[in-house]
Protein backbone atom coordinates (compact mmCIF):
# COMPACT_ATOMS: atom_id res chain seq x y z
CA UNK A 1 0.00 0.00 0.00
CA UNK A 2 1.34 3.49 -0.90
CA UNK A 3 1.89 5.80 2.14
CA UNK A 4 2.85 9.55 2.04
CA UNK A 5 4.86 11.29 4.81
CA UNK A 6 7.84 13.50 5.66
CA UNK A 7 11.39 12.36 5.41
CA UNK A 8 13.76 13.11 8.27
CA UNK A 9 15.50 15.73 6.10
CA UNK A 10 12.24 17.52 5.37
CA UNK A 11 11.35 17.43 9.05
CA UNK A 12 14.73 18.89 10.09
CA UNK A 13 14.45 21.65 7.46
CA UNK A 14 10.97 22.55 8.71
CA UNK A 15 12.17 22.64 12.33
CA UNK A 16 15.14 24.83 11.33
CA UNK A 17 12.98 27.29 9.44
CA UNK A 18 10.52 27.45 12.35
CA UNK A 19 13.39 28.07 14.78
CA UNK A 20 14.73 30.94 12.66
CA UNK A 21 11.24 32.46 12.47
CA UNK A 22 10.70 32.18 16.23
CA UNK A 23 14.14 33.71 16.90
CA UNK A 24 13.33 36.66 14.63
CA UNK A 25 9.97 37.21 16.33
CA UNK A 26 11.50 36.94 19.81
CA UNK A 27 14.33 39.35 18.93
CA UNK A 28 11.87 41.86 17.51
CA UNK A 29 9.64 41.63 20.59
CA UNK A 30 12.62 42.02 22.94
CA UNK A 31 13.90 45.05 21.02
CA UNK A 32 10.48 46.68 21.09
CA UNK A 33 10.14 46.02 24.81
CA UNK A 34 13.57 47.51 25.52
CA UNK A 35 12.75 50.52 23.36
CA UNK A 36 9.51 51.06 25.26
CA UNK A 37 11.33 50.88 28.60
CA UNK A 38 14.00 53.37 27.48
CA UNK A 39 11.44 55.80 26.05
CA UNK A 40 9.39 55.54 29.25
CA UNK A 41 12.49 56.21 31.39
CA UNK A 42 13.51 59.18 29.25
CA UNK A 43 10.00 60.62 29.47
CA UNK A 44 9.99 60.19 33.25
CA UNK A 45 13.44 61.78 33.55
CA UNK A 46 12.33 64.75 31.43
CA UNK A 47 9.23 65.16 33.57
CA UNK A 48 11.29 65.06 36.77
CA UNK A 49 13.74 67.63 35.40
CA UNK A 50 10.83 69.84 34.32
CA UNK A 51 9.29 69.69 37.81
CA UNK A 52 12.63 70.51 39.46
CA UNK A 53 13.31 73.33 36.99
CA UNK A 54 9.88 74.82 37.69
CA UNK A 55 10.51 74.58 41.43
CA UNK A 56 13.92 76.27 41.19
CA UNK A 57 12.60 78.95 38.84
CA UNK A 58 9.74 79.79 41.21
CA UNK A 59 12.05 79.95 44.23
CA UNK A 60 14.64 82.07 42.41
CA UNK A 61 11.98 84.47 41.12
CA UNK A 62 10.56 84.92 44.64
CA UNK A 63 13.96 85.29 46.34
CA UNK A 64 14.22 88.58 48.20
CA UNK A 65 10.55 88.73 49.18
CA UNK A 66 10.23 91.04 52.24
CA UNK A 67 13.87 90.55 53.34
CA UNK A 68 16.93 92.84 53.27
CA UNK A 69 18.64 93.32 49.92
CA UNK A 70 21.81 91.61 51.14
CA UNK A 71 19.74 88.62 52.29
CA UNK A 72 18.41 87.71 48.86
CA UNK A 73 21.11 85.19 47.92
CA UNK A 74 24.49 83.92 48.98
CA UNK A 75 26.83 81.84 46.81
CA UNK A 76 29.67 79.72 48.16
CA UNK A 77 32.60 78.63 45.98
CA UNK A 78 34.12 75.87 48.11
CA UNK A 79 37.40 74.37 46.89
CA UNK A 80 37.15 71.53 49.45
CA UNK A 81 33.50 70.61 48.97
CA UNK A 82 30.40 71.18 46.88
CA UNK A 83 29.54 74.69 45.76
CA UNK A 84 26.32 75.98 47.29
CA UNK A 85 23.65 78.49 46.46
CA UNK A 86 21.48 79.94 49.20
CA UNK A 87 18.33 81.85 48.25
CA UNK A 88 15.87 83.44 50.65
CA UNK A 89 12.85 81.22 51.23
CA UNK A 90 9.76 83.20 50.27
CA UNK A 91 7.52 80.18 50.95
CA UNK A 92 8.33 80.45 54.66
CA UNK A 93 6.63 83.86 54.79
CA UNK A 94 2.99 84.84 54.50
CA UNK A 95 1.58 86.94 51.68
CA UNK A 96 1.81 90.70 51.96
CA UNK A 97 -1.90 91.16 52.62
CA UNK A 98 -1.72 88.95 55.72
CA UNK A 99 1.42 90.52 57.18
CA UNK A 100 0.81 92.69 60.26
CA UNK A 101 1.21 96.35 59.33
CA UNK A 102 3.64 96.89 62.21
CA UNK A 103 6.19 94.72 60.39
CA UNK A 104 6.11 96.72 57.16
CA UNK A 105 8.43 99.42 58.48
CA UNK A 106 11.61 97.39 57.84
CA UNK A 107 12.75 94.28 55.97
CA UNK A 108 11.98 91.05 57.80
CA UNK A 109 14.59 89.03 59.65
CA UNK A 110 15.36 87.56 63.05
CA UNK A 111 17.76 89.87 64.90
CA UNK A 112 21.03 88.14 65.79
CA UNK A 113 21.63 89.08 69.42
CA UNK A 114 25.28 87.94 69.40
CA UNK A 115 26.51 89.08 65.94
CA UNK A 116 30.17 88.73 66.92
CA UNK A 117 29.76 84.92 66.97
CA UNK A 118 29.28 84.91 63.20
CA UNK A 119 32.39 86.91 62.36
CA UNK A 120 34.76 84.00 61.83
CA UNK A 121 32.43 81.40 60.31
CA UNK A 122 32.69 77.83 61.53
CA UNK A 123 29.83 76.34 63.55
CA UNK A 124 28.74 79.02 66.00
CA UNK A 125 25.58 79.07 68.06
CA UNK A 126 23.69 82.23 67.16
CA UNK A 127 21.04 83.68 69.43
CA UNK A 128 18.04 84.75 67.33
CA UNK A 129 15.37 87.08 68.67
CA UNK A 130 12.67 84.81 67.19
CA UNK A 131 12.07 81.87 64.86
CA UNK A 132 8.94 83.51 63.44
CA UNK A 133 9.90 86.65 61.54
CA UNK A 134 6.43 87.33 60.10
CA UNK A 135 4.46 86.75 63.32
CA UNK A 136 1.86 84.67 61.49
CA UNK A 137 2.80 81.23 60.20
CA UNK A 138 4.86 79.69 62.99
CA UNK A 139 8.59 78.91 62.85
CA UNK A 140 10.28 80.11 59.66
CA UNK A 141 13.59 78.34 60.36
CA UNK A 142 14.12 74.58 60.49
CA UNK A 143 16.98 72.12 60.93
CA UNK A 144 18.52 71.19 57.57
CA UNK A 145 17.45 74.35 55.82
CA UNK A 146 19.62 77.33 55.03
CA UNK A 147 20.13 80.67 56.73
CA UNK A 148 21.47 83.94 55.34
CA UNK A 149 22.91 86.61 57.62
CA UNK A 150 22.34 90.14 56.34
CA UNK A 151 22.67 93.72 57.53
CA UNK A 152 19.18 95.20 57.76
CA UNK A 153 20.55 98.76 57.73
CA UNK A 154 22.87 98.57 54.70
CA UNK A 155 22.68 97.34 51.13
CA UNK A 156 26.40 96.75 50.64
CA UNK A 157 27.56 94.85 53.71
CA UNK A 158 28.93 91.38 52.93
CA UNK A 159 26.69 88.51 53.95
CA UNK A 160 27.29 85.09 55.45
CA UNK A 161 25.33 81.91 54.99
CA UNK A 162 25.15 78.37 56.28
CA UNK A 163 22.99 75.37 57.17
CA UNK A 164 21.07 75.05 60.42
CA UNK A 165 22.14 71.98 62.38
CA UNK A 166 20.28 72.48 65.65
CA UNK A 167 17.59 74.70 67.16
CA UNK A 168 17.14 75.18 70.87
CA UNK A 169 13.91 75.72 72.76
CA UNK A 170 12.05 78.90 73.52
CA UNK A 171 10.01 81.45 71.62
CA UNK A 172 12.49 84.31 72.05
CA UNK A 173 16.29 84.51 72.27
CA UNK A 174 16.51 81.10 70.62
CA UNK A 175 19.93 79.42 70.32
CA UNK A 176 20.46 78.20 66.76
CA UNK A 177 23.58 76.30 65.74
CA UNK A 178 24.66 77.00 62.17
CA UNK A 179 27.35 75.42 60.01
CA UNK A 180 28.52 78.62 58.32
CA UNK A 181 30.25 78.41 54.93
CA UNK A 182 31.72 81.87 55.48
CA UNK A 183 31.74 84.50 58.18
CA UNK A 184 30.66 88.14 58.32
CA UNK A 185 34.20 89.26 59.04
CA UNK A 186 32.92 91.96 61.33
CA UNK A 187 30.20 94.57 60.89
CA UNK A 188 30.35 98.34 60.38
CA UNK A 189 28.98 100.76 63.00
CA UNK A 190 25.21 100.93 62.96
CA UNK A 191 24.79 97.49 61.42
CA UNK A 192 21.91 95.29 62.48
CA UNK A 193 22.60 91.65 61.69
CA UNK A 194 19.48 89.62 60.97
CA UNK A 195 18.92 86.01 59.95
CA UNK A 196 16.84 85.22 56.88
CA UNK A 197 15.37 81.73 56.24
CA UNK A 198 16.89 80.29 53.09
CA UNK A 199 16.92 77.31 50.75
CA UNK A 200 20.28 75.72 50.04
CA UNK A 201 21.06 74.08 46.70
CA UNK A 202 24.16 71.94 46.23
CA UNK A 203 25.48 69.19 43.98
CA UNK A 204 26.91 66.14 45.76
CA UNK A 205 27.90 62.91 44.00
CA UNK A 206 25.98 63.79 40.85
CA UNK A 207 22.83 64.64 42.81
CA UNK A 208 21.20 68.05 42.94
CA UNK A 209 20.06 68.50 46.54
CA UNK A 210 17.67 70.99 48.10
CA UNK A 211 18.06 71.39 51.87
CA UNK A 212 19.93 68.08 51.88
CA UNK A 213 17.25 66.13 49.99
CA UNK A 214 18.10 64.78 46.52
CA UNK A 215 15.97 66.22 43.72
CA UNK A 216 17.73 64.86 40.63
Amino acid sequence: RSEAGFTIIEFMVAVGLLSVLMLAITTSFTFQQQTYVVVDQVAEAKQNVRVVADLMERELRNAGYLVPDTGIACGVDDVNGPDKLYVSDASALVDLGTLPSALLTAPLGAVVENPGAAAGGGSPTLTLSTLDIDNVAGADFSVGSGLILADRNAASTAVACGTITNIGGGAASVPVQVDLDNGTGGLPPGAELVAVPAIVYEVIGGQLRRNGIALV
